[in-house]
């Protein structure tokens, strides 16, 4: 029964917090908007990487918590730009990429997984610490003030989380940008010369991959020509 309580709580305190959530990126999309209007670019430079970093394209792909929305962020930023999934292709890139990319992007998600972690081992600890000086009937005033400075610590160690969070987005995102026709090239496509071409190419590799419709690539052609590919990704 406790738990079902527990549950329903964090049902209800997430929903509250997506609705704010939501909200706020409205709010802040309205004024961008406004500025752009108005001209105002003090105001549209200093709004936009708050909603490029801090918020997912479709405000429908909201997530409860901060740190969730800067991740969510960074995975459609792809899909909004290529027409690429990067949720689903990632995984495939990762085989490819050089060990110093790989290494880059290891660097700055190892730090944010620590840090959530110290967030959630603070959480416990305050939790644990409201238990045991209950059962030993210590002062409740002290009980409380080192719960409250807990708390802080824990509310410290996720906004460090965060703003790493933005560093190991910034390099997911470079990553996508710099290696994606290297997947392509990979799977023996050839390189798309328009970016309506690209998104199309992404949308039948997806549906084909991921969905099995054979249907969507009946007519595609694999290009096996190496050479032919790497001159293509050159040019420009």
């Amino acid at each position: 029964m406790a738990i079902k309580s527990t549950e329903e709580i964090c049902r209800i305190t997430c929903f509250w917090i997506y609705i704010w959530r939501k909200e706020k990126r409205d709010e802040i999309a309205y004024h961008l908007h406004e500025a752009e209007k108005k001209r105002d670019y003090a105001k549209y430079n200093h709004l936009q990487p708050i909603l490029f970093y801090n918020f997912p394209r479709d405000k429908e792909r909201i997530m409860p918590t901060h740190l969730g929305n800067i991740l969510r962020a960074a995975e459609d930023y792809s899909h909004v730009v290529y027409g690429m999934d990067s949720v689903f292709w990632w995984s495939r890139l990762w085989f490819l990429l050089p060990d110093l990319v790989r290494n880059e992007v290891d660097e700055s998600l190892v730090p944010m997984v620590a840090l959530l972690n110290l967030t959630s081992l603070i959480l416990i600890v305050a939790i644990l610490e409201m238990g045991y000086f209950k059962c030993e009937g210590r002062d409740w005033y002290t009980c409380l003030m080192l719960f409250v400075g807990l708390i802080l610590i824990a509310l410290l160690s996720y906004r460090a989380a965060t703003e790493q969070a933005k560093i190991y987005s910034n390099k997911y995102r470079a990553t996508l940008d710099l290696y994606r026709f290297d997947l392509l090239k990979s799977l023996h496509q050839s390189l798309p010369k328009t970016l309506d071409e690209e998104i199309k190419l992404w949308d039948e590799l997806m549906r084909w991959t991921y969905t099995g419709d054979r249907g969507s690539v009946a007519n595609m052609m694999h290009n096996h020509d190496k050479k032919l590919l790497s001159i293509e990704h050159h040019k420009k």
